[in-house]
């Protein structure tokens, strides 16, 4: 009798062990409920941006407050922060719902928020020449806009709207962006040649045609080189893209507007230009 009892704890034992291990699964398990009952972890709403559509509105819904030392605000909510004259350190956008990421791997992106919406402005490393430096500095400048709206409690996207404004480049930018192009021709490696074309680039949004010249065909003046250093490729087609989509605008109406450099250091007296 008493081994027979002793042999039924045992499976009486792991019956209990099963039903411990999925209580504690249960509760591991995060279910969306609304508002903001995101299924994420409590670490992945600090360190990430759950994003969630509230009726026709889009809400932050990252956990946390922020502190803006200098700004005389007391300590905001994400929300008021995103909505505020600051950003930064929000975290890679995830939507509420699914956890999963809202944008894909967007470079540098400055959020704010306007009318209900999130708006998202991808930004672009544009080598910008510093006259007083004389050397190439890489600046983060916008140059697309995709805008995060609500309807009926889902997130809708839109696509994206170039809002790129390119830094004025003078005539000894050209110069030098001219004579590193011969220089990269007479080299056997072309190591440098990616920063060759980023600055031919930012020369050719600023109206210069022999700069935009070299950029379009420069497969023909490197012979061999693109079809064997595919990384360089997508690169140069990434910057051409950003030509393209430029002059497309330009084409349809747009106005050739400088960006407004003076918030850098070493670009003071360089405010934006239109032409």
């Amino acid at each position: 009798m008493f081994l027979q009892s002793k042999f039924l704890l045992v499976p009486f034992a792991l019956l209990c062990l099963l039903s411990c291990n999925q209580n504690k699964k249960t509760a591991e398990e995060k279910v969306y409920t609304s508002p903001c009952g995101c299924v994420l972890s409590k670490e992945d709403m600090i360190m990430k941006c759950p994003v969630d559509a509230i009726g026709d509105s889009v809400t932050i819904c990252k956990v946390g407050t922020n502190n803006v030392i200098g700004s005389n605000r007391p300590p905001m909510t994400w929300q008021q922060f995103v909505e505020s004259e600051y950003f930064g350190g929000e975290g890679p956008l995830v939507d509420c719902k699914t956890g999963k990421p809202l944008l894909g791997q967007l470079k540098s992106p400055m959020l704010s928020y306007k009318n209900k919406q999130l708006i998202v402005d991808e930004r672009f490393g544009f080598d910008v020449y510093s006259p007083e430096k004389k050397e190439w500095v890489n600046l983060d400048l916008p140059l697309w806009r995709k805008r995060v709206s609500a309807v009926n409690n889902q997130l809708h996207l839109s696509p994206d709207t170039l809002i790129l404004k390119p830094p004025f480049m003078g005539k000894e930018a050209i110069a030098k962006a001219a004579e590193e192009y011969e220089a990269e021709k007479k080299r056997t490696d072309h190591y440098m040649v990616t920063n060759t074309v980023n600055r031919l680039l930012v020369c050719a949004l600023c109206g210069d045609k022999a700069s935009a010249e070299k950029l379009l065909h420069i497969e023909n003046d490197f012979p061999g080189y693109y079809s064997s250093h595919a990384d360089s490729k997508a690169l140069l087609d990434e910057r051409i893209g950003i030509y393209h989509a430029y002059q497309a605008y330009l084409d349809k109406g747009g106005k050739r507007t400088y960006y407004d450099l003076s918030i850098f250091p070493y670009f003071k007296n360089k405010a934006g230009k239109k032409k």
